[in-house]
């Protein structure tokens, strides 16, 4: 009798060993695919505008956008793409997530127009809704006016005598 009660423990054990370790597996997979839908969506909370006129990329220090809106607003998007060090090979490791910087131009009136009438001039040129300026064959003026932009630096439009 002690053979098959001995039998039975050990089947008890062993079923209980394979239990414990589906369950752990399962645990593990379901920690993995809620961090990467965490993932995906911090990703996914990218601003995004629907109403603008057109959007120009013009990159900055990193990726950045320039939208003219229909209200004769402008904003500048800038996505920077977030590290953390790693301290093995001395070196910035890109984590998978992006900070989004907006901030909305504040010109004078005259100095937007000026602004406006350069971004509808590389619109004219460009001939699309969203156009990457980098890719384009810009003059000083327009590479000042640009800068300027993306600075929010009213000043520096009226110093480059624009």
């Amino acid at each position: 009798m002690e053979g098959i009660n001995e039998n039975g423990n050990k089947r008890k054990r062993i079923l209980l060993i394979i239990f414990v370790i589906l369950f752990v597996f399962i645990s593990i997979g379901f920690i993995l695919f809620y961090r990467q839908s965490l993932v995906k969506n911090a990703s996914n909370n990218k601003v995004q505008y629907s109403d603008y006129i057109y959007k120009i990329r013009y990159d900055f220090g990193a990726e950045t956008y320039i939208y003219l809106f229909e209200n004769r607003m402008i904003k500048t998007l800038t996505i920077t793409p977030l590290t953390e060090p790693c301290f093995e090979l001395n070196c910035m490791h890109f984590t998978g997530e992006y900070s989004y910087e907006e901030k909305e131009i504040q010109f004078s009136s005259e100095l937007k127009d000026k602004a406006i009438k350069t971004l509808d001039a590389l619109y004219e040129v460009s001939g699309k809704k969203e156009f990457d300026a980098d890719k384009m064959e810009l003059t000083e003026y327009q590479k000042s006016v640009l800068l300027a932009i993306l600075l929010n630096d009213e000043d520096m439009m009226i110093q480059e005598k624009i």
